[in-house]
Formats: C-alpha cells, structure tokens, sequence
C-alpha cells in the first residue's frame, strides 16, 4: 500500500491539547511548524565519550551556539539546567529530559527518573522529556512510571515528549531498531501511551527478517517516513537521524521529514557547536515569510523539458 505524503498540521488541528499545552508547544516550536531541536542530555547514557572535543562539553558553548543557531529548543539533564539554564531562559525553550540511563548498566537497565515534571516547572520548560524503551526486561516498571510522570504533566499542563524506542535486543532478529516494523511500533505505543510528541528514530528501508506483513512490503525512504508518521497517529512526531550522517544527509532528512508532515527534527552530537547547520534545517521561506516545500533532494530532481527541435529549413 502506497500511503501519500503526510500534509502540514498546525498545532490548533490537535484538539485535545489543553491551553497550556498549546502554549508551550508554541514555544518549543519558535513560531515555525517546523521544530529543530538540540539534545544535550545525551551524556547522562554514555558520560565523556559523547564529547567530540573539549568545548562539547562545555554546556555553555553548546548553548551559545544553539542561541545564535535557528535551534527551537534544547533538551537538558536537570544538573545541567539548574546550573546553567537562567542565562539563556527566555531566549531558548527547555525541555527537561526526566529519566535516564547509564550504559554501564547493559541493555537491560531500567531508566529510573532522576528529575520531576515539578522540576521542570519550577526550570521554567516548555516541556518534559521521557525516554522509553519498549521490549526491554524493566518495560513493566517502565509503563508504570511513565504513567505517573504523565499525569503529573497533565495536571500542570506540561507538554510530553517521548523518545520513544524498541530495546535492539528485543528486535535483533526482527529487523533491527530502525526497521519500519520497529519504529511504527514506538510510535503506535507513544500514542497510546499519551505522548503529546514523539521522537522516533528516523526508519531505514524495509529489513530482512522483520515480521508479517514487513517482511514483504517494499517502499522508500519517504514512504518510510510517511508511515512512522502516520502510525503516531494524534501525537506530533519528530525524528532523529543517525548519529554518523552527514551534514549533506542531515539537510536530505530535514527536507524529507517535513515534506511528510513531521513536526520537526532532533539532533544531539551533530548541532553541538555548530550553529549554521541548525538553520539549513529549517523550512526555507518564500518572499511572503511562510514555509516553501523544501526542495527535492538530489536523484528526484525533474528533469527539465526539453526545447522543441527547429524545423527543418528548406534546401
């Protein structure tokens, strides 16, 4: 089945949004459609060998770039923020990443919360950030408190953002994490869940040794896309792309998502520092300053028409 191409929603089409959700969404978003966004909590799973360099990791360059970048919002461990956030407060939106896990712990550890949506208000965030992971030995205790920091948010009007995976473990044999069968199936369970956004890895080409009906459907990348969005069903998605991609990759994916109706782009080790790639992420704009369709990427290009052969002259 060939699904079209997912068209541009704004956040006033997602009715069930409380008010203050939509407001903070708002914020997150940068008044675009199109949200690019800085994961800086990402060394809490992998400590030092996430910096490449020492200015890495010195949050305060990571965060300077991202202010003079075109950078949405930026996801922060709450060390981080309560040590550093007040100086770009107001001038970036906060999402605070409330649990984790170190990868010390082995595939099987349990990504208990280290943070509180409390936290999160008292930080002044536009939202919460929860990573989930699905098929994984804790899922049971996972489910749990991912229920309690939902309704917490719900309470304060706090938008969720899940980042939301199936454990490689759990799908060695079925495809892999980035598989379409494997990323449909985190954001299927993100909405059923109550995500208010998920993050999802972004999905390769249908893999071998995925389950039925995977293992005989054939697509492409945007269709790929396309059904991982449609799969999140009413909850907003962003997708992330491949730590080694290219810049070149990065542009390409950034045009792909939004050209299927994703709602934005995450980045960790690839923005860190470098404030002119995040806005060739962004949605170019017309001369009336609205959105224009990103332009095809190379391969898709239209060939052009070709001009009429002159007429034969008469000898």
């Amino acid at each position: 089945m060939t699904l079209a191409a997912g068209a541009r929603r704004g956040l006033d089409d997602f009715e069930h949004l409380s008010l203050g959700k939509r407001v903070r969404l708002r914020n997150l978003f940068g008044g675009s459609s199109f949200a690019v966004v800085l994961d800086y909590a990402r060394p809490i799973e992998t400590g030092p060998r996430a910096f490449d360099g020492e200015a890495q990791s010195d949050p305060d360059v990571v965060l300077d770039s991202a202010l003079k970048g075109a950078v949405s919002a930026t996801a922060l461990n709450v060390g981080v923020a309560l040590r550093y956030w007040k100086r770009y407060a107001g001038k970036l939106s906060l999402i605070l990443k409330l649990n984790g896990r170190a990868d010390l712990a082995g595939e099987g550890g349990f990504a208990a919360c280290h943070a509180s949506v409390e936290d999160a208000v008292r930080l002044g965030a536009d939202a919460a950030g929860y990573v989930l992971s699905l098929g994984s030995p804790a899922q049971e205790h996972d489910f749990v408190q991912f229920s309690e920091v939902r309704e917490e948010a719900e309470r304060y009007g706090l938008p969720l953002i899940v980042w939301a995976a199936v454990s490689p473990a759990a799908v060695a044999q079925r495809g892999g994490p980035r598989s379409p069968f494997a990323v449909e199936y985190a954001a299927r369970v993100a909405q059923e869940l109550g995500a208010d956004v998920v993050v999802l890895e972004t999905p390769s080409a249908p893999a071998a040794g995925s389950p039925p009906p995977y293992d005989a459907l054939e697509f492409d990348e945007q269709e790929s896309l396309t059904r991982a969005v449609a799969a999140a069903g009413e909850t907003l998605v962003w997708f992330s792309p491949p730590a080694e991609a290219s810049e070149d990759a990065l542009e390409k994916g950034a045009a792909l998502a939004y050209r299927v109706g994703a709602a934005g782009y995450l980045l960790d080790r690839a923005l860190w520092g470098k404030s002119d790639l995040a806005s060739r992420l962004r949605p170019k704009r017309g001369e009336d300053g609205k959105p224009t369709e990103p332009p095809v990427s190379d391969g898709e290009q239209e060939a052009p028409e070709k001009e009429p052969e002159p007429a034969p002259q008469e000898s």
